[in-house]
Parts: structure tokens; sequence; C-alpha cells
């Protein structure tokens, strides 16, 4: 009569084939057809749905380093934009002397978030500059010496030709 009174066939929600699978367990199988109002095959088939979506951990545990701050995040930011000059390793060491450890590089994936670009470079020569003006210096300062060397030696001669030539 029920059958009879639907337009078709009965459609159950997740919710509907919980109570269904969880008493089937505590019935005998060949006593299902006169409770349930189900196929044979359709209740192992609910289960075996079930079963992978209980055991699935995907939405309760996340693997991977902790989310940094909202605040600490907030604190980066500050520290980038009132100290433009200030790179990521300095930015770093601020939070951290307030006892905020954050690692270097999480201060560099912070600012490229936000659309801020590493600090300037200083006004001054680079590293291969600095070192070739530093070769130069010694070069001319090796230079030097050995001219007063080379003068020193002239004079001790030109004194023992004289020592010699005034005996």
């Amino acid at each position: 009569m029920l059958r009879r009174q639907l337009a078709g066939p009965v459609r159950y929600e997740p919710a509907d084939r919980f109570w269904p699978v969880a008493l089937s367990s505590l019935i005998p199988c060949r006593r299902w057809s006169c409770i349930f109002p189900l196929t044979p095959g359709t209740l192992p088939a609910w289960h075996r749905r079930l079963i992978p979506k209980k055991w699935d951990y995907a939405d309760r545990c996340r693997t991977g380093r902790s989310p940094t701050a909202a605040a600490l995040k907030k604190l980066v930011l500050r520290l980038a934009k009132e100290n433009p000059r200030w790179g990521h390793r300095r930015i770093q060491g601020e939070p951290a002397g307030l006892g905020h450890p954050i690692a270097p590089s999480t201060v560099r994936e912070i600012l490229h978030a936000a659309g801020i670009g590493p600090a300037p470079r200083r006004a001054g020569p680079s590293w291969r500059e600095f070192l070739t003006a530093q070769a130069e210096q010694r070069r001319e300062e090796r230079d030097h010496a050995e001219s007063l060397l080379e003068a020193e030696r002239a004079r001790n001669r030109a004194e023992g030709i004289v020592t010699l030539l005034g005996a």
C-alpha cells in the first residue's frame, strides 16, 4: 500500500541509512528482510560506503607545520612598513627578542605574500667591487714597501761605497 502511494522509489538520506546499518549488526542476516524494507544487497552496500567515511581522517588531522599566528603576521608586516630598509633577517630578530620565535624564511614568506619585496640594497660597492678595491690597495702597499726597501738598499750600497772611498 505504501508503495502504491509513492510515485517512485524511496530515496534515503545519509542519516536515514545510518540507523538500519547500525541496527543490522544486532540482528541476524536472515531476519533483515522481515525488519527492513530493503533489498538484501542494500544494507551491505550502505555499510561498505559508511565504513571508509568513518575511518577517513582527512578533515580531523592536518600534518605539517602549524600556521603562523595572525598577530605575529600583523607584527611582521608592521615592522616591515615602519622600517623599509630592514631585511627579513632583521625583522625576524625583533619578534624573537620579544619572545615570539619565528624563522627568517617564514618572515620572507609573509612579506612575499603581502607583496613587500626585499629591502633595498645599501648604497656602496658590491662584494666583488669591495674585494677588488682591497686587492688593489694591498698591491699598492706591497709596491710601496718594495720601493722603500729598494731605496734603503740603494742608500746602504751608497754608504758602503762612500765608506770604502772615505776610508
